[in-house]
């Protein structure tokens, strides 16, 4: 099978669908298949996706630029992970293979083979779709990067001596000033030090009078980080499902709109602690209170850990490749927009 993948990703989109794209193309090649990544040159991301190990093309995101690609490669299947894209779009890009989208939030009308959302409330959502479309939802399908594929259970839960702070791989609402400042004083007792996480796309914040923590810019052993932390804050996208994955009790907040259906999710499973909107200005105050609130309560902290590795197993690749490999429906190589739209299915 040979797969095109194409990832939305850069300042003002970060890393998720990059992430998650990457982790799809690497099992999708220990499973023998070929699959190659196809990012915008401008986006500057490339680089990224070479040190994970994927095979990538740049060209521009447009559905007839994707569609060349997979002509040239002979492709079988054309993965979308952009929330940009529309269902023109995805009518554009029709030809001799299947389509599938990954799609969190089911706001727009979707005329693909497949649909793709590893939240655990994607089963709750609306879907506009074919009546022939399957949904790959739930976090049995959930992607992890391989660096957290085989972490073993966390066996104990003690004192918060280590916390890792994260806002994804761009800052658009300036988050890491404020977050380093609140942790360095929660921190001044000595109880615990703090590693800062700068994305790649994020402008380096110059703080150089904090005590107890350290600002790192994309680290290239942020998954042993985030696997040694004892209490982790984080922005609601991909990394929740990292960090769960990880075991480690987690401190969530809002930065998009994307990140609601997460939040709201892992939130209810136990996984993360919600503390809202990070634009709200309270927001601070709700971390500051979490932080304190955890810190003192192994008991909860104990419950998250377990409630987040049982949640996330670490095969939602694997499952994906099976699915794509078992994908045998009619590819939608003739639909027209104005078709779709009096074709369409809602799926509760």
């Amino acid at each position: 099978m040979k797969v095109l993948i194409h990832a939305d990703g850069g300042p003002g989109v970060g890393l998720g669908h990059v992430m998650r794209c990457a982790a799809l193309a690497n099992q999708l090649s220990r499973q023998g298949h070929m699959a190659l990544i196809a990012v915008e040159s401008a986006l500057e991301i490339s680089a990224h996706m070479l040190r994970h190990g994927v095979e990538v093309i740049t060209c521009a995101a447009t559905a007839s630029a994707i569609r060349e690609v997979a002509i040239d490669m002979a492709s079988n299947c054309i993965v979308i992970d952009s929330y940009r894209w529309t269902a023109n779009d995805f009518c554009t890009l029709k030809g001799s293979w299947t389509v599938v989208a990954f799609d969190d939030e089911a706001l727009r009308e979707l005329p693909v083979d497949a649909v793709i959302n590893g939240a655990p409330t994607a089963v709750e959502l609306r879907y506009l779709t074919t009546e022939n479309t399957l949904l790959w939802l739930g976090p049995a399908y959930q992607i992890v990067r391989d660096d957290f594929r085989l972490i073993q259970p966390r066996e104990h839960i003690g004192a918060v001596n280590r916390v890792i702070a994260m806002v994804g791989g761009d800052d658009l609402l300036g988050l890491l000033p404020i977050l380093a400042r609140l942790l360095d004083v929660a921190a001044e007792n000595g109880s615990f030090i703090a590693d800062v996480i700068c994305g790649p796309f994020t402008p380096f914040p110059e703080m150089h009078d904090l005590k107890n923590v350290t600002v790192l810019r994309n680290p290239i052993d942020l998954h042993e980080r985030m696997a040694g932390a004892d209490l982790a804050i984080s922005a609601g996208g991909q990394t929740l499902y990292e960090l769960a994955r990880c075991g480690t009790p987690t401190i969530a907040f809002c930065s998009g709109p994307d990140q609601i259906h997460n939040l709201a999710a892992l939130a209810k499973a136990n996984v993360v602690w919600n503390t809202g909107d990070a634009t709200s200005p309270h927001w601070a105050r709700e971390v500051d209170a979490a932080i304190t609130r955890l810190i003192g309560d192994i008991g909860l902290r104990t419950a998250m850990s377990q409630a987040g590795q049982a949640l996330i197993d670490g095969l939602g690749a694997e499952r994906l490749v099976s699915a794509l490999e078992s994908l045998r429906i009619e590819p939608l190589s003739s639909i027209k927009f104005s078709d779709f739209i009096n074709r369409v299915t809602k799926f509760n």
